[in-house]
């Protein structure tokens, strides 16, 4: 809908894209976690031991090779989203402040393209930074590396967004009482102005600053509890095959699923897409109501009379019909 919409390198888009990206990637991740259980928690003891020399590897989950890859898109994907909202909250708030900037007229296209770049690409390099020997082997540039741009796109975004909410509300009772004040201005008891305020809008931000809230301690707190459960699994001799080991290791697919619902749930239910999503199920309904071609056609509609027809029939399939008159012979008929 966003590219019938021609908005196919908005940042609502590649919102989208990106999360779409992250649920593919947790889900394959689940069903690899899933045939590949016992496996993997050998591999988690063994690294367990190995965070003790270099702690580092803590801070992250205990895996190796694929599934290693899987969960470092995902994450890649999780930063990449973080710009991408705060850049989108930079743009909401320029238009419901009315902001501009005089040393960038002219210039906006190149900005915001030169944003889009840095949101697709700098999560990555840092990401892949991380895994040189040289920041392996420093817990605190490691860490600062992996979550810095999270805490602080994620922490910006949350104050534009509460702004942003506040000056809508503002606007709203301001707009609102000049327009009550007026109509009421030759009344002897003028009612009380009243907030009209767009309770689904409301809800949209609100929903946003909420989401960017938790996805900022989830991450963090993952990171930390990483930590301390692979301490806690390095003194042990054996792997790990508890339930409660397992549900630990699935807690960490809950952000990669839920990302595309979330994005889904603010961005994609606006009054627009809603009747967009009606349209398309009121055509859906009416297309498997109608009749089939053979029985809304009416021969007589031509306004030639046929008398006879011939129709063949073959795997259960109409293949043709043949339409006869006393004064010509069968006509083929193309189905």
């Amino acid at each position: 809908m966003l590219f019938a919409n021609g908005e196919k390198t908005s940042y609502i888009t590649l919102i989208a894209l990106v999360a779409s990206v992250s649920s593919t990637t947790s889900i394959v991740q689940q069903v690899y976690y899933a045939c590949h259980w016992r496996n993997i928690k050998t591999i988690a003891l063994q690294q367990a031991k190995e965070s003790l020399n270099t702690p580092s590897i803590a801070f992250r989950p205990l895996f190796t090779g694929f599934n290693l890859a899987l969960y470092e898109i995902q994450y890649c994907c999780y930063v990449t989203l973080s710009v991408l909202v705060l850049f989108w909250c930079v743009v909401l708030a320029k238009g419901m402040f009315g902001l501009r900037f005089a040393g960038l007229r002219g210039k906006e296209v190149y900005v915001d393209w030169g944003a889009k770049l840095f949101a697709m690409v700098v999560p990555g390099v840092l990401i892949g930074i991380t895994f040189t020997d040289t920041i392996k082997n420093n817990v605190v540039a490691d860490v600062t590396i992996t979550n810095a741009l999270v805490i602080v796109s994620s922490a910006i975004s949350s104050v534009i967004i509460l702004a942003v909410l506040v000056r809508y509300v503002y606007s709203r009772h301001l707009f609102t009482s000049i327009s009550e004040g007026t109509s009421t201005a030759d009344s002897r008891s003028p009612a009380t102005p009243k907030i009209r305020v767009d309770k689904a809008l409301l809800l949209r931000f609100m929903l946003a600053f909420v989401i960017l809230s938790v996805f900022q301690a989830t991450l963090i707190g993952f990171r930390f509890l990483g930590r301390s459960n692979a301490r806690t699994l390095a003194r042990q001799q054996r792997p790990d095959y508890s339930v409660g080991g397992a549900v630990d290791d699935i807690m960490l697919f809950i952000p990669g699923v839920t990302a595309s619902i979330m994005d889904f749930a603010v961005f994609g239910t606006t009054a627009q897409f809603r009747k967009m999503y009606a349209d398309a199920f009121r055509s859906r309904k009416a297309w498997v109501a109608r009749p089939s071609s053979l029985e809304a056609w009416d021969p007589l509609a031509s306004g030639r009379q046929f008398d006879t027809y011939r129709c063949t029939i073959r795997s259960g399939n109409v293949e043709s019909v043949e339409l006869g008159t006393p004064a010509s012979p069968f006509t083929h008929v193309k189905i």
